[in-house]
């Protein structure tokens, strides 16, 4: 009887033992899978994070090359108005110029007039000439 109870013990110790391994087994293969799991979620995290940084770059490249042609834009639209606004400056010029160039003009005929009109007035007509030498001889 003794020996039955010392096998029966020997028994359950062993099946303890198994049970103990099978379930530290499950554990392990649990812990495992976790682990796995969460290299596999980490993993998906990073790529989702790349991905993010990525898109975030390639918004910010978009957003820069726009903000470049906008300056561009706004360099030639400058460009384009100074020059507009030279060319009208120079024709106000020319159209002052040519003001000038008449009220000269118009001047020096208005001082041909009236020195021609002195010198009509101090000088004898033809005709007063002839008379007069003709008087005198």
């Amino acid at each position: 009887l003794e020996q039955e109870r010392e096998r029966k013990e020997e028994r359950k110790m062993e099946l303890e033992r198994q049970r103990r391994e099978i379930e530290n087994r499950r554990r392990e293969e649990e812990e495992r899978l976790e682990q796995e799991q969460e290299r596999r979620r980490k993993e998906e995290l990073e790529k989702q994070l790349k991905q993010l940084k990525k898109e975030e770059e390639e918004k910010r490249q978009r957003l820069e090359q726009e903000r470049e042609r906008k300056e561009e834009r706004k360099m030639e639209l400058e460009r384009q108005r100074r020059e507009i606004e030279n060319k009208r400056l120079d024709e106000e010029r020319v159209i002052q110029r040519q003001r000038e160039q008449e009220r000269e003009r118009e001047q020096e005929q208005e001082r041909q007039r009236q020195t021609k009109t002195e010198i009509e007035g101090r000088t004898p007509s033809l005709r007063e000439t002839i008379v007069h030498i003709h008087e005198e001889t």
